[in-house]
């Protein structure tokens, strides 16, 4: 009789939690293995950069060199402390640089320059993310080498605003921006401005209800404004981040990623529910962690190199009259699934 009662109890507990438990099973994290935080044999290095009475912090990955072109992560931390010191939060929390160090040694990412960054003397991130990302971009890229190849360019001559802009946006696909809170609501307002067009990678970590901040608004712009294979969107949030609306406005957020038809869960968004994770700086790298391998994973871009081979050959061998190319296509998509953001099966334990 116990063990019946016991076994009632658990499932009738199990009953009021369902929607929370079902929203986890939508959209498992990956969390960053407890020795990626030690030190790697193939270290990269970090320095401080200084440009327009602003500092940021950059980390340059294991054999970094000025012949290579290297896809670029900008990281924006949260919060409105007028310090000027925030810049290089995510790596003093826990040692973050040793993380990507991992993370490249153990090819799950190709090497990337990864920069943090804080909005620090603009007058907060709104302001940041519709008059800084110019100055930013061309500061950091004209320095280091990036797909933009600006670095080369300032060199040879001297370019106009218009010539730094082509390069840019012709490169966006190598660029990311990504924050964290008040750097995520930073994300947001790029993504509603026409400094989008610099980025193909959005990240935004911990998002809330800021005040008077409308998401259909940015949702309404980048239906109009974007196209589908232009950007992707990893939107994360800890299931502990009800205070600030969080975890509402992340289910907010989930409505809009469905009514809107240039969305298309798996291929250019993908929204992840951090299990038992808070608003802290720790929870977030673990969103970052899963955005890395998300858009610049090596096993992903190989994987979709295949599937792009593969459909070249089958537009002329595949035989029309025992396979139409539509119902072939369509089972191609069973045999290179990680071509769209993968997808991945929750674990409890």
């Amino acid at each position: 009789m116990k063990r019946i009662f016991s076994l009632f109890l658990l499932v009738f507990v199990f009953s009021l939690f369902k929607p929370y438990v079902y929203a986890l099973d939508e959209s498992n994290l990956e969390s960053i293995p407890d020795n990626f935080y030690s030190e790697s044999s193939e270290k990269g290095t970090l320095q401080e950069f200084n440009y327009d009475n602003r500092k940021c912090m950059i980390y340059l990955p294991f054999g970094y060199s000025s012949d290579t072109d290297y896809d670029i992560f900008y990281c924006m931390h949260g919060g409105y402390s007028a310090s000027p010191n925030r810049y290089d939060q995510i790596f003093k929390t826990n040692n973050f640089s040793n993380v990507l160090d991992n993370m490249i040694e153990q090819k799950l990412i190709k090497p990337v320059i990864f920069v943090g960054l804080w909005w620090y003397p603009d007058s907060g991130p709104s302001v940041y993310a519709d008059k800084s990302i110019y100055s930013l971009l061309y500061n950091v890229e004209s320095n280091f080498s990036t797909y933009s190849k600006l670095d080369e360019y300032i060199l040879d001559k001297d370019l106009d605003k218009e010539e730094i802009d082509k390069l840019l946006i012709n490169s966006k696909s190598h660029r990311t921006f990504g924050g964290f809170s008040n750097g995520a609501y930073c994300t947001w307002m790029i993504m509603k401005n026409d400094n989008h067009n610099y980025f193909y990678g959005f990240v935004p970590c911990s998002a809330y209800g800021y005040d008077g901040f409308d998401y259909r608004e940015v949702f309404n712009y980048i239906n109009n404004n974007y196209k589908e294979d232009d950007f992707i969107i990893i939107d994360s949030i800890g299931s502990f981040e009800n205070g600030n609306s969080g975890t509402p406005k992340w289910n907010l957020r989930k409505e809009l990623y469905s009514e809107y038809e240039i969305f298309k869960e798996g291929k250019n968004y993908k929204q992840y529910l951090g299990l038992n994770r808070a608003h802290t700086v720790a929870d977030c790298e673990h969103y970052i962690y899963q955005s890395l391998i998300d858009i610049y994973g090596i096993s992903r871009e190989n994987e979709c190199k295949d599937e792009e081979s593969l459909e070249s050959g089958i537009n002329n061998l595949y035989d029309k009259d025992l396979l139409s190319k539509e119902m072939f296509f369509n089972s191609k998509l069973l045999v290179f699934p990680k071509c769209r953001l993968p997808v991945r099966k929750f674990r409890f334990f």
